[in-house]
């Protein structure tokens, strides 16, 4: 994955709204190069001879093409101007999930402290349900039993692997599929619950990263809750 740098709230979100530089340079080049047309225009208007004239469609047609282009110019400056808009939209709205828990849609699950607790949701149940779980090899470690009545359902992981040995502590993809004989298709959606300690501004837009040190987008986020305040000797 690409790194990508924090948020800033000062400087990263005022400077996105400048032009690029890309955008910049075209206006130039297109604005000299207009000019130096009409110069060239102007002196074979004057020089030309008035018994045969130069036929103006071509020049015309130049002009035409020259408009047409100072037009795509302006266009793509405003797209970007929007674009970094957006942006900034999105970025001050994940200001808002800082420090608060999130429910989220992610494929990756944390196991901390020997459990990870996660809930799933069924989307087309099949004979039978199984959660299972990958290592970074992408290698199947752990096949969990599921519930297979469609809807939202809870899962803890004991982080016991099916030879029989702990898993590390650590992120693990996960990911449920629906038991038809033998096979084995896709069949929901696994749902974390994290807290989210920084955002993040990238390409993509705004990513936010949990304590468990995921990264996921905005859109994945399915509700927010604020965190209770500690409570004093406690």
């Amino acid at each position: 994955m690409t790194a990508i740098d924090p948020v800033s709230r000062t400087n990263t979100l005022g400077a996105a709204t400048q032009p690029t530089s890309a955008s910049a340079a075209g206006a130039a080049s297109l604005g000299t190069d207009y000019d130096t047309f009409l110069n060239l225009l102007t002196a074979q208007l004057r020089n030309q001879d008035p018994l045969d004239p130069t036929d103006p469609t071509e020049f015309v047609s130049q002009l035409t093409q020259f408009s047409q282009l100072e037009q795509s110019v302006a266009q793509t400056a405003q797209l970007e101007e929007l674009a970094a808009l957006e942006r900034n939209a999105s970025a001050l709205s994940g200001l808002n999930f800082l420090g608060r828990d999130v429910e989220a849609y992610s494929n990756r699950i944390s196991l901390s402290n020997g459990t990870a607790a996660f809930s799933y949701e069924v989307l087309a149940p099949g004979d039978s349900m199984e959660v299972r779980v990958y290592d970074d090899n992408d290698k199947l470690i752990a096949t969990l039993g599921a519930e297979k009545t469609a809807g939202r359902h809870s899962l803890v992981w004991d982080g016991v692997m099916d030879n029989g040995a702990d898993a590390d502590a650590g992120l693990y993809r996960a990911e449920l599929v629906a038991v038809t004989g033998e096979e084995r298709t896709p069949a929901g959606q696994i749902i974390i619950t994290d807290r989210v300690e920084e955002l993040r501004f990238g390409a993509a837009g705004a990513e936010l990263s949990l304590q468990s040190g995921l990264v996921i987008g905005s859109a994945s986020i399915l509700s927010v809750k604020d965190v209770p305040p500690a409570v004093a000797g406690v």
